[in-house]
C-alpha cells in the first residue's frame, strides 16, 4: 500500500474522530474520508477503472474532488486534472494530449466521446462493500498523476509523477513545513492545481485537516477566521488582492494572529509585499520557489526581518542548486547565471517531447529556464526566466532588476517587464498596474533616477496582467498588446 493509502488507514484507525477535510460547507473525519474512499475505489473498479488507467477528474466541488483523487491513489490509477472551470476546448486538448480513457466527474457535460462516471459522495457513503487489498497499488514506480505545466510558454508541456517521486515530495515537504495532526491547512488555489492537491496530500498524511474553499464568493479572511486555519499558502496574486482592498488601513497588528505560518509562491514576491504581509496579515511568513516538475526548492526562515532584495532564501534541505553560465560552469558568488537544481522527487521528462527534456535535464540536474545569483549569505536571488533576458547594446539587463525598481514607485502596484525588439535592436519595456494616477513620463523619470540607461523605453499602463491558470504574468501577451499600440 502507497505512503498516502497507508496513512489513510492508520489515522481512521487511530484518529477517527479527527477531522480530515473541512469547508465552509461541509466536514469529513478521517473515519468517514476512509470510508468514502474505499467506497469510491470499489464502485470506480467496478465500473472498470484499473492500476494504470488514465482517468480524468473534473469537479465542482473540491471536497468530492479530493475523495476521487484519494480514491485512484489506492487503485494505482494516474489521475489527471479537467479543470470545471477551464474551457470545453481546453479541457479536450487535455483528454487528447495525456490519453485520458475515463472521466470521473459531479457532473454532466460533454464526455469527449469517452465513459463518464458520475461520483456522488452521499451514494458512496450509504454504501457497505467489502474493503479488498488486494486492489490496493503497491509500486511504487507506477504513475500516479499526469501534470499539465503552468508555464508562461505558448505550449504546456505534460510530464508524469510516480507514487515513488509523490512519496519523496510528500517527505520534503513535511520537513520543510511541519504540520501537526488537527492543525488546519488551507491552500486557497483549487484542489486541480498539481501543486495544491501535493500540499493537501502532505497535510492528510501528517494527520492534519485539509481546508478548502467551495466558493470564491466566500473570503479567504473568513475562512480563517471562521474554520481557525493554522497554516495559509497563498499565491503572490492572491496575497496582493488581499493588501489591496485592506491598502487604506494601516494596522498595528496582524490581521490573522492565529496563523503559525504563511506561505507565498509562484512568482517574485517584492520587499514591500513582504513587509507589508509580516505586518497586516502574519509575521511568521516564507517565501518559497520551486517548480511542478521539481517541487520545493528554496525557502525563507519564518522569522526573516532583514530581507535581501528578490531573495527566495536558502536551498532547503536535500536539494542542491548551482549557478552555471552558458557551459555549464558554476559562476562566483554574486555572478547572475542560470539556476540548475537536484533533489528528492524531481520528475524524469516530458511525455512526448524529447527536445524539451534534454533543455530541461542534463547529467543529473534539472534546469528551470530560470536566471538567479547567490548572495555571500548563500540566498538565492531570483532574477527571473531566463527567456525574458534582454541584451540591450550587448549588455544584459535582467527584467526583475527593472520591475524592482518600478514596484519601489508608490504609486506602482505591479510591473511586468520585457524586451520589445525595434528595428532588430531588443529594448527593455514595461507594463504597470496602479494606484493612483500617474504619467508615464514619471515612472520613466523615475526609473532613469535609479537605473540610469537600463530604464525601460515604453511603459504600458493596464488594469490587470493577462496571466496563466497559476496566476503567472504572460509576458508575451503584453508585449504583444504593446507592440499592436506602438504600430497603431
Amino acid at each position: 500500500m502507497v505512503l498516502i493509502s497507508k496513512k489513510l488507514e492508520e489515522h481512521a484507525k487511530n484518529q477517527p474522530y479527527a477531522l480530515a477535510i473541512i469547508s465552509e460547507i461541509a466536514m469529513l473525519n478521517y473515519k468517514i474520508l476512509n470510508h468514502l474512499v474505499w467506497q469510491s475505489a470499489l464502485w470506480l473498479h467496478q465500473n472498470g477503472v484499473q492500476a494504470n488507467s488514465r482517468v480524468g477528474l473534473s469537479f465542482n466541488n473540491q471536497m468530492t474532488h479530493m475523495v476521487a483523487s484519494l480514491a485512484l491513489l489506492r487503485l494505482g490509477a494516474a489521475q489527471i486534472s479537467l479543470p470545471a472551470g477551464e474551457p470545453e476546448a481546453v479541457r479536450e486538448k487535455i483528454v487528447l494530449r495525456t490519453k485520458i480513457s475515463v472521466i470521473v466527474s459531479d457532473f454532466s457535460e460533454e464526455n469527449f466521446g469517452l465513459q463518464r462516471l458520475l461520483l456522488a459522495l452521499p451514494a458512496m457513503m450509504d454504501s457497505k462493500a467489502p474493503v479488498a487489498y488486494h486492489l490496493c497499488a503497491q509500486d511504487q514506480d507506477m504513475v500516479a498523476q499526469v501534470v499539465i505545466g503552468s508555464g508562461t510558454t505558448a505550449v504546456a508541456k505534460a510530464f508524469s509523477v510516480t507514487y515513488q517521486s509523490m512519496t519523496a515530495r510528500i517527505h520534503h515537504r513535511l520537513a520543510t513545513l511541519p504540520i501537526l495532526p488537527q492543525e488546519r491547512y488551507f491552500r486557497v488555489a483549487n484542489v486541480d492545481f498539481f501543486s495544491t492537491k501535493q500540499s493537501n496530500l502532505a497535510c492528510l498524511v501528517a494527520g492534519g485537516t485539509v481546508v478548502l474553499r467551495e466558493s470564491k464568493e466566500t473570503s479567504i479572511l473568513s475562512i480563517c477566521d471562521r474554520l481557525a486555519v493554522d497554516h495559509l499558502a497563498l499565491t503572490v496574486v492572491q496575497a496582493q488582492r488581499l493588501l489591496e482592498r485592506g491598502r487604506s488601513v494601516d494596522q498595528e497588528s496582524p490581521r490573522l494572529p492565529r496563523l503559525k505560518t504563511l506561505s507565498v509562491g509562484t512568482s517574485s514576491v517584492t520587499d514591500e509585499i513582504f513587509y507589508r504581509l509580516q505586518k497586516n496579515l502574519c509575521p511568521y511568513l516564507y517565501i518559497r520557489y520551486g517548480t511542478n516538475e521539481f517541487g520545493g526548492a528554496t525557502s525563507t526562515p519564518l522569522t526573516y526581518q532583514n530581507r535581501i532584495p528578490g531573495s527566495v532564501g536558502k536551498p532547503e534541505q536535500g536539494v542542491e542548486i548551482e549557478i552555471v553560465d552558458e557551459q555549464d560552469q558554476p559562476c562566483a558568488t554574486g555572478t547572475v547565471g542560470i539556476i540548475r537544481m537536484r533533489g528528492p522527487g524531481m520528475f524524469n521528462g516530458y511525455e512526448d517531447n524529447p527536445g524539451a527534456t534534454a533543455k530541461a535535464l542534463r547529467n543529473g540536474w534539472y534546469y528551470p529556464g530560470d536566471v538567479g545569483q547567490f548572495d555571500p549569505q548563500g540566498e538565492l536571488i531570483f532574477r527571473g526566466r531566463a527567456d525574458d533576458l534582454i541584451i540591450f547594446e550587448g549588455v544584459n539587463i535582467y527584467p526583475r532588476e527593472i520591475e524592482e525598481v518600478l514596484e519601489q514607485h508608490p504609486a506602482v502596484l505591479e510591473a511586468a517587464v520585457f524586451p520589445l525588439t525595434i528595428k532588430g535592436s531588443q529594448v527593455p519595456a514595461a507594463a504597470v498596474r496602479v494606484s493612483e494616477q500617474v504619467s508615464e513620463q514619471a515612472l520613466l523619470e523615475f526609473c532613469k533616477k535609479h537605473i540610469n540607461w537600463r530604464a525601460p523605453g515604453w511603459i504600458l499602463f493596464m488594469d490587470e496582467f493577462p496571466r496563466n491558470a497559476a496566476g503567472k504574468i504572460l509576458k508575451r501577451e503584453i508585449r504583444e498588446m504593446l507592440h499592436q499600440k506602438l504600430l497603431d
